[in-house]
């Protein structure tokens, strides 16, 4: 059995997986949820559970794992205390250095250097795998610094917006 905390918005889960033959067994915060699935292709599976059956594509790296199923998609990151609940952005005493986890094309930059913002306020859009994300503000704070304009092509981990904790400057 294997027992992992993932980190999902601010939320924390207590996941522990286990196997019985071919079936799947995940408890999340003492849920149980038995299912069965097979490979369809790379990153794309067919799940069957409770009488339904679901495409579920995953792909993930590092300890972070993406997970889209029907019109809803996921981004999930083991905890850690390098980052911060959004699992998006690398955490210095009240500084907050935005990046996307994968590689993808910036949407929108919500935010200009000199804004302040208030914490959950979203800082940029990132496309990535077709997908969406908003990544938001930590803390209350200033932007310092926005490092990427609409249309650029990003890596992952590379810092998009910092944000500096407004108590940090005084």
């Amino acid at each position: 059995m294997k027992e992992t905390t993932y980190v999902y918005g601010k939320e924390e889960y207590r996941v522990t997986s286990d196997s019985e033959g071919n079936i799947r067994i995940i408890t999340v915060n003492g849920k149980r949820v038995k299912f069965s699935y097979r490979k369809v292709q790379e990153h794309v599976f067919l799940v069957e559970f409770e009488g339904r059956k679901e495409t579920v594509y995953v792909a993930g790296e590092r300890g972070k794992f993406y997970v889209w199923t029907g019109k809803r998609g996921y981004i999930l990151e083991e905890k850690s205390e390098e980052y911060s609940a959004s699992g998006a952005v690398k955490k210095e005493e009240g500084v907050q250095y935005v990046t996307s986890p994968m590689p993808g094309k910036v949407v929108k930059v919500l935010v200009r250097p000199g804004d302040r913002v208030k914490e959950g306020q979203g800082l940029i859009i990132v496309e990535s795998m077709k997908m969406e994300n908003e990544f938001t503000a930590d803390f209350d704070g200033i932007v310092k610094e926005v490092k990427a304009s609409p249309g650029d092509q990003i890596d992952a981990d590379v810092p998009l917006v910092i944000v500096e904790a407004e108590s940090r400057g005084e």
